[in-house]
């Protein structure tokens, strides 16, 4: 249902090329001979603190009726929180990537990865380093969680990225 945009243009004028984005992105999905969706990819949100950034990401969920997942850059501060960590470590679990997904409605819901110019980088296992498999499709079909030691599709996972800056932000992303 392809109003869904006109109603999302109409709350959030601001942030009528994204809009544009997405319904161009669903359009070609309904214009495509094969049956196989093919989700959107990530986009970048960025500017200042407050402009709605996130607050566009939930409404954009809550319209495609699709699972939504809110994850705040400070509290990952390596890829296993998104990947998984192995069992051999205390406390490990299943990564955000897995978790989201099993508790989707379906396999594509939206994940945000708010204010990503405030990861943490650490030489060791910076979270910047997975979002290349992550948000690239091929890669994504074949996506790797340590702690349950089993591959799985995330290429059908909406990714909104929000950023105040691209300073902290890798040129390859």
């Amino acid at each position: 249902n392809f109003k869904i945009f006109e109603d999302l243009e109409k709350q959030i004028p601001n942030f009528k090329s994204a809009v544009d984005y997405y319904r161009g992105a669903f359009a070609m999905n309904k214009t495509r001979k094969s049956f196989e969706y093919i989700a959107p990819r990530p986009i970048l949100l960025l500017g200042d603190a407050g402009i709605g950034k996130t607050y566009f990401a939930n409404t954009l969920a809550k319209l495609l009726n699709t699972s939504y997942n809110f994850f705040d850059s400070n509290s990952i501060s390596t890829s296993w929180a998104l990947s998984g960590s192995s069992p051999s470590w205390r406390g490990a679990d299943a990564g955000l990537i897995f978790k989201t997904l099993a508790a989707s409605n379906n396999i594509s819901p939206l994940i945000t990865l708010d204010e990503i110019d405030k990861l943490q980088i650490n030489s060791q296992n910076s979270p910047f380093s997975l979002f290349h498999q992550m948000f690239e499709k091929e890669n994504s079909k074949r996506f790797y969680d340590e702690y349950l030691k089993f591959y799985f599709d995330a290429s059908n996972i909406i990714y909104i990225l929000t950023a105040n800056n691209i300073r902290n932000i890798p040129d390859s992303l």
